[in-house]
Order: C-alpha cells, then sequence, then structure tokens
C-alpha cells in the first residue's frame, strides 16, 4: 500500500500475516471500547474496564525497568521549605 489504507467493517476486521506482519510507525493507537485482547502463543493479555489479565500456560514473569532523574542538587520529600 503506497499511501493510507482505511478499513472498516460492520463486525471485525483480521489482520494477518503467514509468517509475520510488520508495522512501523511514528505514533500507534489501539482503541477498544469493550476490551481489548493480544496473543502470543499460549499466552494472552486481556484489558477491559474491570481487569487487566494475563493468562499463561506456566509461569509468568514481570519486569519493569525505569530512571528517575530529579535533576536537583537538594531535593526533599514533605518537606515544607521547598528544598
Amino acid at each position: 500500500v503506497g499511501e493510507n489504507y482505511t478499513a472498516t467493517a460492520g463486525k471485525s476486521v483480521l489482520l494477518s500475516g503467514v509468517e509475520s506482519l510488520k508495522m512501523t510507525v511514528e505514533e500507534l493507537a489501539i482503541s477498544a471500547k469493550k476490551k481489548l485482547t493480544l496473543k502470543v502463543g499460549e499466552t494472552t493479555l486481556v484489558m477491559d474496564a474491570d481487569r487487566h489479565a494475563i493468562e499463561a500456560p506456566e509461569t509468568i514473569t514481570a519486569h519493569a525497568d525505569a530512571r528517575n532523574d530529579l535533576n536537583a542538587a537538594k531535593s526533599g520529600q514533605n518537606d515544607r521549605t521547598g528544598g
């Protein structure tokens, strides 16, 4: 597809690749009114208004990594003097 591609369906749309499907974009937004389900192999991630659940046949491992740069020579928490 050279430019824009739009698909609209009254019930559902399936986008698949036999071996792989790749997308490269500046920004990707996926919106669901009721529920979003992502499945890789036998592991499923389900998000809806009431829950975010990961369902897997074996152990689930979660890893989080982040930086917390305060950019301050002196900082304080709950300090009324501001520093």
